[in-house]
């Protein structure tokens, strides 16, 4: 036992490390030590991960609740170059093909990539709030623009953003920059981030 823990004249220390008062008449009364002071932070959110100690532990558990594996997992039972979310693109593909497509929560980019490839947008943007994601998105379309020397992949990018405004104001200012834009398998998130 250190120094620091060392119970003064008429104290004895219990179990729990707490200080039990003694006094003359016999009878004992618990008295808490006091739990060591945290500074106080305030972190105020404007969208983006958290700062500071959490974010450490946040980023080992996918800091925004998705995950580069993602698609992998939903789509097990199919080939690694199928979604079955795809036909259904392509039947509706005179929506898509030649306009200018916004893909919000892109993940890794996978279904991004092949709807570029079957429905030909003429400009796809896929963007995600996950930085790593985002790399790993460049990097499927790095791979596939070797693989397959499409015209369609010409014209696709990733970027990594936050979709959100600090101030609603700023949305006055925006103009459509879009004709078509998918947010697939995102409102399950919103939640952990907003």
């Amino acid at each position: 036992m250190d120094q620091t823990n060392q119970p003064d004249c008429g104290e004895q220390l219990d179990e729990a490390g707490s200080r039990e008062n003694v006094p003359q008449n016999g009878t004992s009364e618990t008295v808490k030590s006091p739990e060591p002071q945290k500074p106080e932070v305030t972190l105020k959110r404007l969208g983006g991960p958290f700062t500071g100690h959490t974010a450490k532990r946040k980023k080992k558990l996918f800091l925004y609740g998705n995950y580069d594996r993602y698609y992998g997992y939903r789509n097990n039972r199919e080939a690694p170059k199928e979604d079955v979310r795809l036909p259904v693109f392509m039947e509706q593909r005179a929506f898509i093909e030649g306009k200018r497509m916004l893909d919000i929560g892109c993940n890794n980019g996978s279904l991004t990539l092949l709807i570029a490839e079957h429905c030909r947008p003429a400009s796809v943007v896929g963007i995600d709030i996950d930085r790593n994601l985002i790399g790993a998105a460049r990097n499927n379309l790095a791979v596939r623009q070797k693989a397959c020397d499409s015209e369609a992949l010409q014209n696709v990018q990733f970027r990594h953003i936050n979709y959100v405004y600090a101030d609603e104001e700023l949305l006055e200012c925006e103009k459509p920059q879009y004709d078509v834009i998918f947010c697939l398998s995102v409102t399950k998130w919103i939640q952990l981030n907003f």
